[in-house]
């Protein structure tokens, strides 16, 4: 591999001779992997070559070498002389060449640390009572069976609130732990957050202390009344965008590059369907059975796979999409990155193309992600006069209660059952 970019055996040398020498050819090879251009493949070649020497020269072992050093080097090559060239005309590097060197760097770190050649990152410094934070982590993945996004939020709320016990309370102990100071803790916590950040530590962290009394890790008396923010069912209507605006905002997509026919094909399939972020990105080759003209989709909150038709729009843009603009991958995610590193795409690049599409369009919307777009579909349905059963099917709900929201937004079906109002007598 090193032969591609290096054609003398002088030069050769060099690059070989480094601490990195015996793991270029592998490296190479990887970044080629993720969808580099040669010319990219062959910057990062440089770099490492020149943090070999760096490393050599200050008597590093590459089993030593980690983000300090990285940075390290970083800051030395800003300040040392190097060869004139157009990106290098300030004195310590321009922005974009060293967030790159940085970028080529740490990805040479992953490498390293995937052939075993560096130990893997530290792991964070635990909370206070991390055994505690471990054994209910356990226990909901355990006996209630939560997403892994779920138990990343609980353990965001219950770190924090173990976290916030040790240092407000540092004589205290968790097994003499009393109402007054869990509620003082809470409020502590909640001071900084939103209405809606508020609610969510406050039940995560109520969950988190009724665990903690059954499990005998608190007093049993330890029942703080922790402050509620109270809402009520059906008491807010939804963020809807009208439909006709979603449908000028898909006819304004470019199609005409790889990333248009992606963003087409996300488009058109969450705007058709209603599907939610994680659906989309999770969303499998094998999911799409063109014979049968069905897409069958793994719903996150219900863990059942949901049989949907595979409608024509839908057809033909994934159909485009697969031909014409998808990378050339082993990856059995159906959408994939346009640019390197090569990979499946994430929850954030799918909000991104959902808010580009809507900008774009002129589209002015209190929320920009899929959630806006499958609100938009339900509102539509409801508005052409399809069943609570038609819409509640096509977006996956499992009570008639759940898709209830979507009739307030039918103002014109309210407005012909409204009773009339009784005349005041005087």
């Amino acid at each position: 591999m090193l032969r591609d970019f290096i054609r003398t055996e002088r030069a050769r040398r060099r690059h070989l001779t480094t601490p990195f020498g015996s793991y270029l050819d592998g490296y190479l090879s990887h970044r080629q992997t993720q969808g580099l251009s040669v010319r990219s493949v062959a910057n990062n070649l440089k770099w490492v070559t020149a943090f070999g020497e760096y490393v050599a020269e200050k008597g590093i072992a590459v089993h030593d070498v980690g983000e300090c050093v990285v940075e390290a080097f970083v800051q030395h090559y800003r300040t040392h002389s190097r060869r004139v060239g157009s990106a290098r005309r300030s004195s310590e590097g321009s922005a974009a060449l060293i967030d790159a060197l940085r970028g080529s760097l740490r990805s040479l770190l992953v490498y390293l640390r995937g052939v075993g050649a560096v130990p893997p990152l530290a792991a964070k410094t635990s909370v206070p009572h991390q055994e505690v934070l471990v054994e209910y982590l356990a226990f909901l993945r355990a006996h209630r069976g939560f997403a892994e996004l779920t138990l990343n939020q609980h353990q965001r709320w219950a770190g924090a609130f173990l976290e916030s016990v040790a240092s407000r309370c540092p004589a205290v102990k968790l097994s003499a732990l009393s109402c007054a100071d869990a509620e003082a803790v809470v409020l502590a916590i909640g001071a900084s957050l939103g209405r809606r950040s508020r609610q969510i530590m406050t039940t995560t962290v109520e969950a988190f202390i009724r665990f903690l009394r059954g499990a005998g890790h608190v007093p049993r008396s330890c029942v703080p009344f922790l402050p509620r923010i109270k809402t009520y069912a059906l008491s807010s209507l939804p963020s809807v965008i009208p439909w006709s605006d979603v449908e000028r905002a898909l006819d304004g997509i470019e199609r005409n590059t790889s990333m248009g026919k992606r963003d087409a094909a996300l488009m058109t399939l969450v705007a058709t369907y209603g599907l939610r972020a994680a659906e989309v990105v999770n969303l499998r080759l094998d999911d799409l059975d063109w014979r049968g003209g069905v897409i069958h989709v793994r719903q996150t909150k219900t863990r059942r796979v949901l049989d949907l038709p595979l409608l024509t729009p839908v057809r033909d843009a994934l159909v485009t999409y697969l031909r014409s603009g998808r990378p050339s991958t082993s990856e059995r995610r159906v959408f994939v990155k346009c640019h390197a590193p090569r990979g499946p795409i994430s929850r954030a690049v799918l909000y991104g193309v959902v808010r580009k599409t809507l900008n774009g369009a002129g589209i002015t919307a209190a929320h920009y992600g899929p959630h806006a777009l499958r609100h938009a579909r339900a509102s539509s349905l409801m508005r052409t006069g399809r069943s609570l059963k038609v819409i509640g099917d096509l977006l996956g709900h499992r009570v008639p209660e759940a898709t209830m929201l979507y009739c307030k937004v039918a103002v014109e079906d309210l407005r012909a059952v409204a009773l009339e109002l009784p005349e005041a007598s005087s």
